[in-house]
């Protein structure tokens, strides 16, 4: 990860390219950082496939709630259950 952002602040990177935002990291504030500061002030596109993320198209109004709800699910999995 910290490779892949020094790559980005370097402007070697383009696009990013993850699963789902909550594969790009667990901590909503750090995520929003990058995907609604840093990479668009880099002209960086961000894509979040299973999440039908692509900052090219602009982001969804619901992008936000699916990143708290990614980072509640996965505070919850420790306790075996998870309630969207």
């Amino acid at each position: 990860m910290q490779e892949m952002l020094s790559l980005v602040e370097a402007g070697q990177v383009g696009t990013v390219i993850v699963k789902d935002m909550g594969r790009f990291g667990r901590d909503y504030l750090q995520v929003g950082h990058y995907t609604e500061i840093v990479f668009p002030s880099m002209n960086v596109r961000f894509i979040a496939v299973n999440d039908g993320v692509d900052s090219e198209r602009g982001d969804s109004d619901f992008t936000p709630v699916r990143k708290n709800k990614r980072g509640n699910c996965c505070r919850l999995r420790s306790t075996k259950r998870c309630i969207l």
